[in-house]
């Protein structure tokens, strides 16, 4: 992952990237890293996402803020960003803030089946709808959650 984000940073040493890639295909944690396909599409997923700092958007937010993680994103830290959106509006002075990471979801904040339980459709995990909804009544009563 580090060579991922440094490679699509600076846009080089992308062919070392690419056999780190091929000889780790076949380790169990390698659907984990969503490896790029080209160069050009890690950049601008760099440009376009990877390199956004969103602090100075979040001071600026005047509205109450619903941040929900899923706890196996493998995309973004959960825990971590949670807490630190969490101080940076505490900091702006914002109120009715929630945060919450979901234990087993996903980025998509969903659920799949473990191993050795029933099989079912991945599905949203459990809670992740009844929050939405009774958050944003709350709110639009003036409620603080």
């Amino acid at each position: 992952m580090n060579k991922k984000f440094e490679v699509a940073r600076t846009g080089q040493s992308w062919e070392e990237l690419q056999r780190n890639i091929q000889s780790s295909r076949k380790e169990p944690w390698f659907q984990m890293v969503n490896a790029p396909s080209s160069l050009e599409g890690l950049r601008e997923a760099w440009n376009g996402q990877f390199s956004y700092d969103p602090n100075s958007d979040l001071v600026s937010l005047k509205i109450p803020v619903l941040g929900i993680f899923g706890e196996l994103d493998t995309e973004t830290p959960a825990q971590r960003i949670a807490m630190k959106t969490q101080e940076v509006l505490s900091r702006a002075g914002s109120r009715c803030d929630y945060f919450k990471v979901f234990p087993r979801a996903t980025h998509g904040i969903m659920v799949f089946p473990q191993e050795g339980q029933p099989w079912f459709f991945f599905k949203f995990v459990d809670g992740y709808m009844p929050l939405m909804s009774e958050w944003v009544l709350k709110i639009a009563k003036g409620k603080c959650v």
